[in-house]
C-alpha cells in the first residue's frame, strides 16, 4: 500500500477511462511518476540481493521497500486496513501497553485498531529479532485517546473525525482525548524504544529512523521535525549499545524525494546500503563489493 503500484499498471494500461468507487487508500495520480517500479521477465535476477536477516519493520507502509533491501526475512507491522479504516502500528500505546491489559480491554475491539494477537506476534518477532527498522515519527503527532480507562491509543486527525462519526456512541462512552504536549509525547517514544530493547536480543541492531525536514513542508513542520530528530539522535547517543539513530535528511539526497514523506527506488536503496553497513554480518560484503 501507498507504493505505487496501482498507478503504474493504470499508466502501463494507458490511463483506461473507469469509474472510481470512493472512498480509495490510493489516488491514481498519487505520485509525480513512478520510477521504482518496472516489468522483469522469468528469471531475471534483483538488483540487489538483500540479506536473509531477521528483521522487524514498524513504521509506515513507505518503508516497505526500505525493508525488502534490507532483508528477505523480516516481519512487517505496517500500516493495514480495517473496516474501512487505516490500523497503524506506529503507536506507543501498542509497544508498551499490557498485554493483558490489551487482552481484557472488550472496546478496543470494536474499532479498527492493532490487537491483542498483534501485540504478541510483535513481542514474538522481536524475541528472535536480528535487525530491527523503528520509526515512531507519527507519535510525535495526532491525537491520543484514553480507552475505558484502560490504556492509550493513537489515531490520525482523520481517523479521529471518521471515528466520530460512525461509532459515536462508542466514542461518547469510552474515549477520552488526551492534550499530550511535545515533552510527554516524546517520554512515549523513549518508553516504546525502551520496550522495545528490553523484548530484543542484546545482540540485535535496533535503529531509530528520523524524518525527512527538507521537502516541501511549512517552516513550522520543518522546526517540528527537526525537534523529533535531534531528541532521536540525542536518545541513541545515550545507548549507542542497543540503538543507532539514521539521520534520513543527511543519507537521502532532494532529488530522491517524490513528495513531503515518500522517496524514489533510488532514495530506499541508498538508505538501506547504509544501514547494512553498519551490520557487522553485512558491512564487509558491502564493501568488497564496492
Amino acid at each position: 500500500m501507498n507504493m505505487g503500484i496501482e498507478q503504474y499498471v493504470y499508466e502501463m494500461l494507458g490511463k483506461p477511462d473507469i469509474e472510481i468507487v470512493r472512498p480509495v487508500t490510493e489516488e491514481l495520480d498519487a505520485h509525480k511518476s513512478i520510477d521504482w517500479i518496472s516489468l522483469g521477465r522469468a528469471g531475471d535476477a534483483p538488483e540487489t540481493k538483500a540479506p536473509a536477516l531477521k528483521l522487524v519493520l514498524l513504521g509506515g507502509c513507505d518503508l516497505l521497500q526500505l525493508a525488502s533491501y534490507c532483508s528477505t526475512e523480516r516481519t512487517e507491522f505496517v500500516n493495514r486496513v480495517q473496516d474501512g479504516q487505516r490500523v497503524r502500528y506506529d503507536d506507543p500505546g501498542f509497544i508498551v501497553t499490557d498485554r493483558e491489559a490489551i487482552r481484557d480491554c472488550a472496546p478496543l475491539r470494536l474499532i479498527a485498531c492493532w490487537s491483542y494477537e498483534d501485540a504478541l506476534a510483535f513481542d514474538a518477532a522481536l524475541a528472535s529479532s536480528e535487525i530491527s527498522l523503528i520509526s515512531l515519527w507519527p507519535a510525535f503527532s495526532g491525537e491520543y485517546l484514553r480507552i475505558d480507562n484502560a490504556l492509550t491509543i493513537r489515531l490520525t486527525r482523520q481517523q479521529l473525525e471518521r471515528l466520530k462519526r460512525k461509532k459515536k456512541r462508542w466514542y461518547e462512552k469510552y474515549a477520552v482525548p488526551l492534550d499530550l504536549p511535545q515533552e510527554e509525547r516524546l517520554d512515549l517514544v523513549r518508553a516504546s524504544l525502551e520496550r522495545i530493547a528490553e523484548r530484543a536480543p542484546t545482540s540485535s541492531k535496533i535503529f531509530v529512523m528520523g524524518t525527512y525536514s527538507l521537502g516541501p513542508i511549512t517552516r513550522a513542520q520543518a522546526e517540528r521535525r527537526g525537534v523529533y530528530n535531534g531528541w532521536c539522535r540525542a536518545f541513541c547517543a545515550t545507548r549507542p549499545d542497543r540503538f543507532t539513530y539514521i539521520d534520513v535528511d543527511a543519507i537521502v539526497p532532494r532529488d530522491s524525494l517524490l513528495d513531503e514523506v515518500h522517496f524514489n527506488r533510488a532514495g530506499y536503496f541508498t538508505l538501506a546500503r547504509h544501514i547494512l553497513a553498519l551490520m557487522p554480518e553485512t558491512g564487509e560484503a558491502l564493501k568488497a563489493a564496492q
